[in-house]
């Protein structure tokens, strides 16, 4: 059973940010929906296990028991990603088909409800929050507010919020700075210090909340990217035909272009394909390590290729295994497969449409050497040599600088 679950252990934020999908594309003013169908409905329903409310886009049928307003949300982001990736198929100059039946989408309010549907499929459900099955063509996602990594994060953000209140309003109420305080803290604690300790102790609870706010937003941001976005690209191009048969035999496409659409435009980004922050800091790290001022160049690149830092494109597009989860390669695989394909779209896109055609009408056989892929990708890209690594590393730091600006 063929099962694309998130590599990493995150879970779709929904609470999801405002994280577009598409490629400069402006909003339907009036967002179009699919007509009731009973029977597919009652079919989503029952695969739920559990009754639920039914939602309808243009595009996607969805159970879920989560808050109206967060269906709301997730109804915005499916179909931004759905446009995204009929955007980069023109692009490409891929021809897709339009699905005839509306994708189905489950999204769970509670943890325990996504563990129990998401265990049919994986192993370990409890370490991935979001999945795409390609057997059933359904997507499932679990609300992260609900998931108890967010929930204690959130715990311990009201519980500083509620300490602070009271610290404060003690010290409102105390005028010499000399003067010991005892402050019982909502937290059960009992606090005893002068004023001038309290005022400190203030400042450092503050410190700590921006540090937990801004915690809790880069994870809600890259769970919303990598989750949420990743996997519903998954249940789209498989939707639209894009994939090739045999996915395990060209994961690094299937992955790449799953990245690709993970990252979002702004509304001045004039390139055509937007960078990837989070792949990119993945790829820098792999890189130079946690070295933030290590300049980045082809030199680097090619360098650690060769030391094995990062997969060589010969392992990228002959070993499926290195983006298993769990996999010594695996955040460097997904993320090396999102530079090499953001390469090919932004500089090569219709050798990188025919190359993706050709994958598709290809019945591969088992190749022991898997010299096929390499030929494959060779008669279109031409030789992986040095200088096809140093081009990539031209284009993509090229891209760092982008989205760091």
């Amino acid at each position: 059973m063929r099962t694309h679950p998130t590599t990493r252990p995150l879970c779709v934020a929904l609470a999801v940010t405002a994280c577009g999908l598409a490629f400069g594309q402006t909003e339907p003013a009036e967002p179009a929906t699919r007509p009731a169908d009973p029977t597919a409905e009652a079919a989503l329903m029952d695969s739920a296990g559990k009754p639920m409310d039914v939602y309808r886009t243009e595009h996607f049928l969805i159970a879920s028991d989560a808050p109206a307003p967060l269906v709301d949300e997730l109804k915005t982001e499916l179909e931004k990603t759905f446009r995204a990736a009929s955007e980069l198929c023109r692009r490409l100059g891929l021809s897709v088909r339009t699905p005839d039946d509306a994708m189905k989408v489950l999204f769970f309010d509670k943890s325990e409800d996504y563990v129990r549907f998401a265990r049919e499929f994986i192993a370990l459900p409890e370490s991935t929050y979001g999945l795409y099955v390609q057997e059933t063509g359904k997507s499932a996602f679990l609300n992260v507010q609900n998931h108890p990594e967010i929930s204690r994060l959130s715990d311990d953000i009201r519980t500083s919020r509620d300490n602070l209140g009271r610290i404060t309003a003690v010290l409102g109420e105390t005028t010499d700075a000399d003067a010991h305080v005892t402050i019982e803290l909502p937290d059960g604690r009992e606090l005893h210090m002068s004023q001038r300790e309290a005022e400190q102790y203030v400042r450092d609870i503050g410190l700590q909340l921006e540090y937990l706010d801004r915690q809790l937003d880069a994870y809600l941001a890259r769970i919303n990217q990598t989750v949420l976005a990743h996997e519903t690209a998954h249940q789209v191009l498989d939707h639209m035909g894009v994939y090739p048969h045999d996915w395990d035999a060209h994961r690094w496409i299937v992955e790449g272009l799953a990245c690709l659409l993970e990252s979002v435009p702004n509304e001045t980004e004039a390139a055509p394909i937007p960078p990837n922050p989070l792949r990119m800091a993945d790829f820098r790290r792999a890189l130079a390590g946690p070295d933030d001022t290590v300049e980045m160049s082809p030199d680097l690149l090619v360098q650690a290729m060769a030391e094995q830092r990062v997969p060589s494109l010969e392992r990228v597009l002959t070993e499926p295994r290195i983006f298993e989860p769990g996999g010594h390669y695996a955040a460097e695989a997904y993320a090396t497969a999102w530079a090499l394909t953001a390469f090919l779209a932004d500089t090569q896109p219709e050798p990188l449409g025919r190359y993706m055609e050709s994958l598709r009408e290809d019945r591969p056989e088992p190749d022991v050497n898997n010299r096929s892929a390499m030929q494959k990708f060779e008669q279109f890209f031409g030789q992986i040599d040095e200088a096809f690594v140093r081009r990539w590393g031209v284009y993509l730091f090229g891209a760092n600088r982008r989205s760091a600006d």
